[in-house]
């Protein structure tokens, strides 16, 4: 008998012991599955933030981000709704004591770094028509940088002696009577510079927009990009070389300019493409990408100005080429040598550069017309008459579909410009996004978040975290 209640109290000991453990594992268990829970919602809370991307962003950039300020909400409104979602999720046994949104990753934050990461992937299934690659061939890879064998000839010229004493005596009897009979092409040149370019280029049927925006609140704090035009007068070979070395070696810059240009070009307008986006502010989007004005009208005077830049030293090298034209220039340099005693071949370098220039003006009007321009000219593709400079600025090319055109021009200046090119793409972007959202700003554009929830079941007390982006 004694045997017998022993063994009945050893047993019983081990019952007890084992619902002991059973129930510490099943505490254990449902604290774990409670654990769980909560990081499963936890996540949903992230992916919930995340599905509220802001729709016009998307549908016109093909750019996910949500607004970090939630429509002007106060962040702690946000927090409590979404405590609120989680505790019904969770039910009546697991207590959902915060909820709270611990930072984000931001569309601009280390250098438009997620930005770009998205032009990246929406790029890399985007039908594109054209490429870097077209306008290398286009050109033959030939980016009209002034070669040292030309600037040395101007160099030369410049150095020579202005007359001998037989030249000093014909000068002095002779100035009167030539001076009447000069036609100097450098007045007109003169003219264009005075009287502003866009007056010269702009197709009869091109309207500019007289919309001015306020960039004070805008991504780049309107931060515009310093250009200096080119000397219209001419009469100053340093002044030349300079303007000739302004435009030139960008073929390479374009070659690194990567997938940016090439998504600027799906999306934003430009002055012979104003269908991309049929609702924007600036009509001339693409210009603005450049030049950072408030204005169409100031983008587009500035673009056409560095384009000018592109053509001038391409231009001037096809003309040096050209042994017919450069024989027109012989007989004006030397009245003009007659009339002022200075040599001749500085003459005939400013006055190659004056026709190159009046060529380049005559250009950029066909770009604007929606023509292709050979880049590198020869006798049948030159445009101008340097006797009839005025008129003949106004003649249309042949456009045969090779050469480059105005929006390849646009591709070539972003990519010489390409430092505030993104950052104003989101000034855009948020600009025209304000015509419907009063308070969006791109600053405020997430695109990425960190969420921890923390619970209670039973007695135990979880937090879990959880991130992601898009």
């Amino acid at each position: 008998m004694n045997n017998k209640g022993q063994i009945t109290v050893f047993i019983s000991l081990i019952i007890s012991v084992l619902l002991i453990l059973g129930i510490a594992s099943h505490k254990a268990i449902n604290v774990n599955l409670a654990k769980e829970k909560l990081a499963a919602n936890c996540q949903v809370a992230v992916s919930e933030l995340l599905s509220e991307y802001n729709n016009y962003i998307f549908e016109h950039y093909h750019i996910l981000l949500f607004d970090s300020s939630f429509g002007g909400k106060n962040q702690a409104i946000r927090e409590e709704e979404l405590k609120s979602r989680m505790a019904k999720n969770l039910g009546d046994n697991i207590h959902v004591e915060d909820l709270r949104i611990l930072e984000y990753t931001t569309l601009m934050e280390d250098d438009c770094k997620a930005f770009k990461d998205q032009i990246e992937e929406y790029m890399s299934y985007a039908a594109v028509e054209y490429g870097v690659e077209e306008i290398l061939n286009q050109t033959d890879n030939n980016d009209g940088t002034v070669g040292d064998d030309i600037l040395n000839d101007m160099d030369n010229a410049q150095n020579q002696e202005s007359v001998d004493s037989n030249q000093e005596e014909n000068t002095e009897e002779d100035t009167e009577e030539d001076d009447a009979s000069i036609e100097d092409p450098r007045e007109f040149t003169s003219t264009i510079s005075e009287m502003g370019i866009l007056a010269f280029v702009l197709p009869e049927d091109m309207d500019v927009s007289s919309v001015h925006i306020d960039l004070s609140h805008v991504p780049s704090a309107g931060k515009e990009s310093n250009f200096v035009e080119i000397d219209g007068t001419f009469d100053d070979m340093d002044a030349l070389e300079e303007d000739l070395l302004e435009g030139g070696n960008w073929s390479e810059k374009l070659i690194d300019g990567g997938t940016g240009i090439l998504y600027s070009r799906l999306v934003f307008n430009c002055a012979t493409d104003t269908e991309v986006n049929k609702d924007t502010v600036l009509e001339f989007e693409r210009e603005y990408l450049i030049a950072g004005k408030s204005s169409d009208y100031d983008n587009l005077e500035n673009v056409v100005h560095r384009i000018m830049a592109i053509r001038f030293p391409a231009n001037f090298i096809s003309l040096l080429g050209d042994s017919e034209k450069m024989a027109l220039i012989d007989p004006v340099a030397e009245a003009l040598f007659v009339a002022t005693g200075v040599p001749a071949p500085v003459y005939k370098y400013l006055i190659a550069g004056c026709w190159s220039y009046v060529e380049s003006v005559a250009d950029v009007r066909n770009l604007l017309k929606g023509k292709r321009v050979p880049f590198m000219k020869n006798s049948d593709s030159w445009i101008t008459d340097l006797s009839a400079l005025e008129t003949s600025i106004y003649n249309d090319t042949e456009d045969t579909g090779k050469g480059l055109s105005y929006e390849d021009y646009l591709m070539i200046l972003l990519a010489v410009n390409s430092d505030d090119m993104y950052v104003r793409m989101l000034d855009l972007m948020q600009i025209n996004a304000r015509q419907e959202q009063d308070d969006f700003m791109i600053s405020n554009g997430a695109v990425g978040v960190t969420v921890t929830l923390t619970g209670r079941y039973l007695d135990v007390t979880h937090s879990v975290t959880s991130e992601g982006c898009y």
